[in-house]
């Protein structure tokens, strides 16, 4: 019932600390799919795409920057076609969201394998982005108007390139040392990127361009190796979530020290504006927990809020949090 719903963020705050409060995914998926309304009370789905091999979905999940109460918000239902071709898609990361859940931007197919597509939530279609060939690991500016990207020409021979959502050609911001993992663009005017520096860590360039900065260096494990994936800047330059390969575990890179440390078993992670740390573990549950800004900690029990979540072959997941609480994954 609209009563029931998380009306912001503190009431959904309240829901994660309280044990009692429980509800299972599989009857949300049960009631939504027999047109029921019981499940949505607390998952509203606002998009669903199928192809034969992805499907994406997006959730408000009452985890919003707060204030609003969208207890009479309709529900909302979009058909996304994401064409998926042969190539590297499968095994990195390939959607993100808008800040203001607006807009959305994935890898599809184009004329030389994989470019850009954006899907304005307004509007029935997607429409390529031009100047995106080989594009991989796409994410949005802060603003939404811009997306950074990697553009993959094979052979080991990438580079960083940003380009402008309304058009107009790309621009390369670093071709040295690009790998292929996510991005993220922060709002201290800095995208962090994975790179082959020194046993593949992650780095940073200025959004305008410059010279790159080494981040993070993986500890060396005692068999097989080790890479860093940034997948989300933390508000405020304040810190960078990353995930750290083997073993799999999620992480954080403090700005302010430029110290990292592991936070939890898992792959891909964002940050919620409602103050908690959203990630999905090796089992492919998504989990949420009390973040700390400050302390860069974890400050109370996690919740398991979806099963199933689809992770990434070489690590990672696609996941993408929006500043009004929309959750692409």
């Amino acid at each position: 019932y609209p009563a029931d719903r998380f009306t912001n963020a503190a009431h959904f705050a309240r829901a994660l600390e309280d044990e009692s409060f429980r509800y299972g995914t599989t009857t949300v998926a049960t009631d939504l799919a027999a047109g029921g309304t019981g499940g949505a009370r607390f998952w509203k789905p606002l998009a669903l795409a199928t192809t034969a091999v992805a499907v994406v979905s997006l959730v408000v999940a009452g985890i919003s920057s707060g204030g609003s109460d969208d207890a009479d918000e309709p529900l909302r239902r979009l058909d996304l076609q994401i064409d998926m071709r042969p190539s590297p898609v499968g095994i990195f990361h390939r959607v993100d969201i808008s800040r203001d859940g607006e807009r959305m931007v994935y890898v599809g197919g184009g004329p030389r394998g994989t470019q850009l597509w954006l899907r304005d939530f307004s509007q029935l279609e997607a429409r390529p982005l031009p100047d995106t060939d080989r594009a991989l690991s796409p994410a949005f500016s802060p603003d939404g108007e811009s997306v950074a990207f990697v553009s993959d020409a094979g052979g080991g021979r990438r580079e960083l390139r940003t380009v402008a959502v309304e058009g107009g050609p790309s621009v390369a911001l670093s071709d040295s040392l690009v790998d292929l993992g996510s991005l993220a663009w922060g709002d201290d005017g800095f995208i962090y990127y994975d790179t082959g520096f020194e046993q593949d860590g992650f780095s940073r360039i200025p959004e305008r361009g410059g010279t790159p900065e080494l981040m993070t260096v993986p500890i060396t494990p005692a068999i097989g190796i080790s890479w860093h994936f940034p997948t989300d800047a933390l508000p405020d330059g304040r810190g960078v979530l990353f995930y750290s390969h083997n073993p799999a575990q999620v992480a954080v890179l403090d700005l302010r020290t430029r110290e990292w440390r592991p936070l939890v078993d898992g792959v891909g992670a964002v940050y919620a504006p409602s103050g908690h740390l959203l990630w999905v573990d090796g089992n492919g549950t998504l989990r949420a927990a009390p973040f700390d800004l400050e302390t860069l900690e974890i400050t109370g029990p996690q919740t398991p809020l979806a099963e199933d979540v689809r992770t990434l072959a070489n690590g990672g997941a696609d996941l993408s949090l929006s500043d009004s609480g929309t959750l692409l994954y």
